[in-house]
């Protein structure tokens, strides 16, 4: 079993809200496993970067989401449901794309064996070397924990064809990158 972190790669399109308002950067900045849809806002965003290489995947900052276009939507769509719910985004120019709210969070990581950041208090500070447990996940191979917003995926003994991480490797998408974490084999 390997574990990811799922996110943006380095050199995408950054997308940002046209608003401003303190209540839409609070909104985009709060992906913590909950439900955004019934309130959700018809959102428009800018390029905030247009001179970058026009990728499948884009990045709004370390919310926890993913952004993604029409082809990632229609070559993922099964994955993204399993994970969570997808939420229509648009640019200035009326281009729809879409944000993965993943709500499979998961309580999955080991504890006792994960190594943490400790603060001059004794408290827990950031995961400086992850554990997880092996037999703690869902249908779906994109998740969260409860302790931090990043977006994870698993590869195990399921077919390469479940697998997210898989299927993104022979997708021919582009804009992400993988984080190898946490290998069970080592």
């Amino acid at each position: 079993m390997k574990i990811y972190i799922v996110e943006a790669a380095e050199k995408v399109n950054w997308v940002m809200p046209v608003d401003e308002a303190d209540e839409i950067t609070e909104l985009l900045m709060s992906f913590d496993a909950t439900s955004k849809e019934e309130n959700w806002p018809r959102l428009e965003f800018f390029i905030f970067n247009p001179k970058v290489e026009v990728r499948n995947f884009y990045t709004i900052g370390n919310s926890g989401a993913l952004v993604f276009d029409k082809m990632a939507y229609d070559k993922c769509r099964t994955f993204f449901e399993m994970a969570g719910e997808i939420l229509p985004i648009y640019l200035e120019d009326g281009t729809e794309l879409y944000l993965l709210n993943v709500m499979d969070c998961v309580n999955a990581l080991d504890e006792k064996r994960t190594k943490f950041d400790l603060y001059n208090d004794g408290s827990r500070g950031r995961i400086l070397e992850y554990a997880f447990h092996k037999n703690r996940y869902t249908e779906s191979t994109i998740f969260k924990i409860p302790h931090t917003m990043c977006i994870f995926t698993i590869t195990d003994e399921r077919g390469e064809e479940d697998q997210f991480y898989h299927f993104y490797q022979n997708s021919g998408l582009t804009g992400l990158k993988f984080e190898l974490v946490y290998d069970d084999s080592k």
